[in-house]
């Protein structure tokens, strides 16, 4: 049987990227489930002014929640980004076709 391989000089930094990517996945999950049950639809039962307000209130809060959720995947992607990246060197630098002074 042959030894496990050597941890990358970087093990450490990837596997916080992992880390943070899962637990963005969990937030982006928590998002959703609020946005899903947290925001009223728009309201049937009233007329005029009030109306107005409520349905401007509501968009408004809407419009809240989908920036943070926007903000939260962005983050997602970026980190997914970086962590393919990662991989990508990591094994390019095994393979000997990077050296230690462009990581």
């Amino acid at each position: 049987m042959y030894p496990p391989p050597a941890p990358t000089p970087n093990a450490s930094l990837l596997y916080a990227l992992e880390t943070q990517e899962r637990q963005l996945d969990v937030v982006l999950m928590r998002l959703e489930a609020a946005r899903r049950d947290l925001v009223p639809a728009p309201a049937n039962f009233w007329r005029g002014s009030a109306r107005h307000t409520y349905d401007a209130g509501i968009d408004a809060l809407r419009g809240t929640v989908d920036a943070g959720f926007a903000a939260v995947r962005s983050a997602r992607y970026r980190t997914a980004i970086a962590v393919a990246d990662m991989v990508e060197r990591d094994a390019l630098l095994a393979a000997g076709g990077l050296t230690a002074r462009v990581r």
